[in-house]
């Protein structure tokens, strides 16, 4: 009888749980904004506890049962759900894949500097830029477009061997080397609310004028 009775309450749990799924693409491109879709039924309309964990963000922050969530670079992350409904509380996840966004606005090898700027909705940030100012024999400076002063700025320098250094500075100096020259640098914009990764890439002799 007892066995019976855990059977009972054990199919009874997994109808649950069937209940609850999150509506949206399985794959999605680095960088693209998309949307998902909760078919839980909250007792309120902004009562859902949406979470991400890994390489993916929310376009803007939501307890609808509608969200925007964008790839922050390729790879996997987890979408997960929950709220109180009617049959008390009920939540479900799932395994999303980020693909690579080969679109750039400017091939690396034509001379010109190509740009990307990731997650560029909802963020009210006015100006989405840097200069490379020359500082001294072999050093720069990186200077962010002027931005509201709550703005927190990290960066991370990739060179040609492949490494890839990461500095917490609103406008850092950067160490030349024409050996191994620096041909990414990803400008990353945070606030409590949002964030923005603008990457540049260079093209090759690009650091030249800066010995």
């Amino acid at each position: 009888m007892k066995n019976f009775l855990t059977m009972i309450l054990l199919a009874y749990s997994c109808q649950i749980n069937s209940q609850c799924s999150i509506i949206g693409n399985e794959k999605i491109v680095n960088a693209k904004e998309i949307n998902y879709e909760t078919t839980l039924e909250a007792q309120c309309s902004d009562c859902y506890q949406w979470k991400i964990e890994g390489e993916a963000s929310f376009v803007m922050q939501s307890k609808t049962k509608r969200i925007s969530v964008v790839g922050l670079s390729p790879g996997q992350f987890k979408l997960s759900v929950s709220a109180l409904t009617n049959k008390g509380l009920e939540s479900c996840e799932r395994e999303i894949t980020i693909t690579e966004n080969n679109i750039m606005n400017s091939n690396p090898n034509d001379g010109k500097i190509s740009t990307t700027t990731i997650l560029s909705s909802n963020c009210n940030f006015p100006k989405i830029d840097f200069k490379e100012v020359h500082f001294a024999d072999n050093q720069a400076i990186l200077y962010p477009a002027d931005n509201p002063t709550d703005i927190k700025y990290s960066w991370e320098i990739k060179s040609k061997d492949g490494t890839v250094s990461k500095i917490i500075d609103k406008a850092p100096k950067i160490n030349l080397d024409n050996n191994n020259p620096i041909v990414e640098i990803v400008m990353i914009m945070e606030t409590n609310f949002c964030m923005k990764k603008y990457t540049k890439k260079y093209p090759d002799g690009f650091w030249e004028s800066f010995k």
